[in-house]
């Protein structure tokens, strides 16, 4: 006979000791979108949109332009995840704690935008409804383009979630 042990995974509310509801800055543009960009521009990224260039920042991609331009779709995927897991605390990026944000709200809650909105106002992240919805989009589309948020917001690879964990807080 086969024993299941189930594990409960504790989420913490800090990631290496940055919280989850600090400089969380809202953007509207996903990385999916930056992407098609870069494409669209050669690489050359001076001519990307205002909200691309955050998001271009926020990922690092200046740093594994190469590499990001060579590569087809699920190595980009891979070596931005990569990236995600190699990222000190303090240099988290607001559009990666929002994936992980989306991630731990819908664990914590229901896998509803109304639910996102109303826990992270109370934690005060921020008071504008705009804002709240800014960081759920983009939380959850890159979240979801990257195979570690489900297309409702709740985590789907918790492999990356732990091993993430575990990184920040070496």
């Amino acid at each position: 006979m086969e024993c299941k042990e189930e594990y409960r995974i504790i989420l913490p509310e800090s990631l290496g000791g940055r919280s989850i509801y600090q400089k969380v800055i809202p953007t509207v543009c996903t990385l999916k979108n930056m992407l098609k960009e870069i494409d669209q521009h050669e690489g050359r990224d001076i001519y990307l949109s205002d909200w691309a260039k955050r998001s271009f920042k926020a990922y690092g991609i200046e740093k594994f332009k190469k590499e990001i331009l060579h590569a087809d779709a699920e190595e980009r995927k891979r070596l931005i995840r990569k990236k995600i897991l190699e990222t000190k605390p303090e240099a988290l990026s607001p559009h990666v704690v929002d994936i992980y944000l989306v991630g731990y709200v819908s664990e914590k809650t229901d896998h509803s935008r109304s639910e996102f909105l109303n826990y992270i106002m109370k934690k005060g992240v921020t008071d504008k409804e705009n804002s709240a919805n800014a960081i759920w989009q983009v939380g959850k589309g890159d979240g979801f383009f990257l195979g570690i948020l489900n297309k409702d917001g709740a985590i789907k690879d918790w492999n990356f979630i732990v091993e993430w964990i575990h990184n920040l807080n070496k």
